[in-house]
């Protein structure tokens, strides 16, 4: 019989009795010889090691509003990319099986950054001679200036009446920010 190492320090046994009973040889490779194993494998399979397990953290999204882009539109300014954690275990097994595992470390090797998008609120202005959709309840013309009417501004368009804000206040008609322009 002759022995032959292989991974783990396990010795595979194989006998040559075998071999020359199906009448070949130690160089023929017509017939395989017949194995056996000395011990059972998993009973060779005890003690300690350490083992590193690698896992992504993931990298999530924040999301701004933002006027410089139109309404409904969606820009990437940041792609992001996940995280990597490596937590290193020490695991003891006992006949192949598990008995006991305990975390050693827990590293983040690399941290997560997040992605950033931007989404536009911007409503453009109705076309001239139309009503600005900042406002209700009455029309604010659009235009490059627009006043109350009866008060110290120089237009070129005013508003009679009072209007309500209900977006932005491009012409400055809400003095008190109330939500009431021209009162």
């Amino acid at each position: 019989m002759y022995g032959r190492v292989l991974a783990a320090g396990v010795v595979l046994a194989l006998s040559l009795a075998g071999c020359a009973a199906t009448g070949g040889s130690q160089g023929d490779r017509g017939s395989r010889p017949s194995a056996a194993r000395t011990k059972p494998v998993s009973a060779q399979k005890s003690g300690t090691r350490t083992v590193r397990k690698r896992e992504s953290i993931p990298n999530g999204t924040q999301t701004h509003r933002t006027t410089r882009l139109d309404r409904g539109e969606r820009r990437v300014t940041r792609r992001g990319h996940d995280g990597l954690r490596v937590t290193t275990w020490r695991v003891t097994t006992k006949n192949g099986k598990v008995t006991d595992r305990v975390k050693v470390r827990s590293v983040v090797v690399r941290k997560p950054v997040p992605r950033v998008v931007f989404v536009g609120t911007y409503a453009a202005p109705a076309l001239a001679g139309g009503c600005d959709p900042n406002y209700s309840s009455g029309c604010v013309p659009v235009a490059s200036d627009v006043d109350c009417a009866g008060g110290s501004g120089d237009g070129p368009a005013y508003v009679s009446g009072t209007v309500r804000v209900v977006g932005n206040d491009p012409y400055g008609l809400d003095a008190d920010d109330d939500g009431w322009g021209c009162n």
